[in-house]
């Protein structure tokens, strides 16, 4: 924190304009070094000339007196033209005279260091970024305006609230301070865990809009993975022969429908092999299992012996294929779906499915962009308020409010370790 970073805000490609910006102590001073300014005017553009030497280019010059800019502290920004090399130049001048190049995200860190922004605003930076559809954007900008983090502050005060009664009798057992009856505790509780279990559900379809679904394709060699596979994308991208154990690696695509981002993952076909290439895609196939939001078991409708999958902790779904080539069509059941991927029959109502069945309907949008780490906590906290009950010893159901509310407190950032803020900075790119 006690030195000044340096790093590109945009792209390193040719463009309108280019930005390079500079965080720190020194970077004031650093910029006057760089350019013949004199007088700078907080948040005021100027037109310089950047370059002590020789000319470099022409730029607008924008500073930013701490604690009034993004990170909290002074911040110069160079508006360049959009040119790689210039930008290197101004970057590389900048290092010469006592800047460090940034690390990835380090300016967003800073921002959340210093108090400028919290935690999950920090992520909704990402998310805005990352953004794969309108909604999802949407969402992320509701999230960086403090949608989130309003919840879970609302709920930790009602948390708090709770545990005022709980602790102060307590603490003042002899005081004429007033109990709660074991019907007020118990209709406390509930209400706290239905407040809990609604903010999670609303979480996990912020978390499922922002980052989208992701749905892999299992099944034995020419159940007919690979050929649905073409039918979702409505184009040839997996290999389709009669030879069995076609598909070796993982193929990956994004799918746009009804204005919701699918990832589907076609995977080899499951079965015992010696050839060292299918076994590792074998391998793959069962990770995957395990780390997807849906699970299609693609099943050959005239093959009669059974499959199950083993490891899966999201929904797994049974699709019947080649049903065109029975004389009698199998009757709908609960995750149940009949198709012919060849014939693309019953695709598009299998995609509908998939997003309504993944609160993910056209008339939805989630009120907050969220992320698995959010809704982890929350169902981790919806578990604990769970067990709760006002039999409990009190001292008991004080405790498990205050790690309740501790574990809340790793959604914003008031609590949470390294290892956390390492993985969360370091999805960021060099400039923010």
């Amino acid at each position: 924190m006690n030195t000044t970073i340096i790093a590109p805000a945009t792209a390193m490609a040719p463009g309108a304009i280019g930005i390079v910006r500079i965080s720190g102590p020194k970077a004031l001073a650093i910029a006057k070094e760089m350019t013949s300014i004199k007088e700078v005017k907080p948040r005021y553009a100027h037109f310089v000339d950047v370059g002590k030497t020789c000319l470099v280019d022409k730029a607008l010059f924008l500073f930013f007196k701490g604690p009034n800019s993004f990170t909290g502290e002074d911040v110069v920004e160079f508006h360049l033209h959009g040119n790689p090399h210039i930008m290197s130049e101004v970057i590389e001048m900048g290092i010469g005279l006592g800047a460090v190049m940034a690390q990835p995200g380090e300016f967003s860190k800073r921002a959340f260091l210093n108090g400028q922004l919290s935690l999950d605003q920090v992520e909704a930076i990402a998310d805005i970024i990352h953004a794969k559809s309108s909604r999802a954007a949407r969402s992320a900008v509701l999230s960086l305006d403090g949608a989130l983090r309003g919840r879970v502050e609302d709920f930790q005060s009602q948390l708090m609230a709770l545990r005022v009664l709980l602790e102060a009798s307590i603490d003042f057992v002899e005081e004429d301070i007033p109990s709660l009856t074991p019907e007020h505790l118990d209709a406390h509780l509930k209400l706290l865990y239905k407040d809990a279990e609604h903010l999670h559900e609303v979480s996990s379809q912020g978390a499922i809009q922002s980052q989208g679904i992701r749905v892999c394709l299992v099944g034995r060699p020419n159940a007919g993975k690979s050929t649905l596979m073409n039918a979702i994308c409505k184009k040839q991208v997996s290999i389709v022969t009669p030879e069995a154990g076609t598909t070796r690696d993982v193929i990956e695509r994004e799918v746009a429908f009804n204005g919701h981002t699918i990832t589907f993952l076609d995977t080899a076909g499951l079965r015992k092999t010696e050839n060292e290439a299918e076994a590792e895609g074998v391998l793959r196939a069962n990770q995957l299992i395990q780390s997807v939001d849906l699970v299609l078991l693609i099943h050959d409708a005239t093959d009669d012996k059974p499959l199950e999958v083993e490891g899966a902790k999201a929904p797994v779904w049974t699709i019947l294929n080649k049903v065109d080539l029975l004389s009698k069509q199998p009757q709908a059941k609960q995750d149940c779906f009949a198709i012919s991927a060849k014939e693309e029959k019953g695709v598009d109502q299998l995609l509908s499915s998939i997003v309504n069945r993944l609160s993910l309907s056209v008339q939805g949008e989630a009120p907050f962009s969220a992320r698995k780490r959010h809704v982890s906590i929350l169902e981790r906290v919806k578990e604990t308020l769970k067990s709760l009950n006002s039999q409990a010893p009190v001292e008991l159901l004080a405790h498990h409010l205050f790690e309740t509310q501790e574990a809340l407190s790793e959604i914003t950032g008031v609590v949470t370790c390294d290892d956390v803020l390492g993985e969360i900075f370091s999805d960021f790119c060099i400039g923010k």
